[in-house]
C-alpha cells in the first residue's frame, strides 16, 4: 500500500525532470521563424542561441536538440555569402546537435 503513493511521486517527478519551458521555447520558434521569413542570419543565430540555453538547461530533452539542428540548417545557407568559416562551423555543430537529438530520443521523427 505504500509502495503506490512513492511510485506515483516518482512517476511525476520524472515526468517533470525535462519540462522545458513552453514560453521560451515558443518564443525562439518565433524568432526562428521571423529570422527565416526576413531572411536575417543574426536573427536564426539569435534564435539557434536561445534553443542551445534552453538545452543547456535540460540536456535531456531531445527536441532542443532538434531545434538547434533546424535553426543551424536555416542560418548556413544565409552565412554562406558572408562568412564561409562560420557556415562551416554551424553546419558541423548542427549535424552534431541532430545526432545529439537521435541519440537523446531514437523515436523523434523530427530528428
Amino acid at each position: 500500500m505504500r509502495l503506490i503513493p512513492v511510485l506515483l511521486l516518482a512517476t511525476a517527478l520524472d515526468a517533470t525532470a525535462h519540462a522545458t519551458d513552453d514560453t521560451a521555447l515558443n518564443a525562439a520558434r518565433q524568432q526562428l521563424a521571423a529570422g527565416v521569413s526576413a531572411s536575417n542570419a543574426d536573427a536564426i543565430l539569435k534564435s539557434r542561441a536561445a534553443f542551445a540555453a534552453l538545452q543547456n538547461a535540460d540536456p535531456k530533452d531531445a527536441r532542443l536538440a532538434c531545434w538547434i539542428a533546424v535553426a543551424s540548417w536555416r542560418a548556413v545557407p544565409l552565412l554562406q555569402s558572408s562568412d564561409v568559416e562560420q557556415a562551416k562551423r554551424v553546419c558541423k555543430d548542427g549535424i552534431a546537435a541532430a545526432d545529439r537529438a537521435i541519440a537523446l530520443d531514437p523515436k523523434l521523427a523530427d530528428a
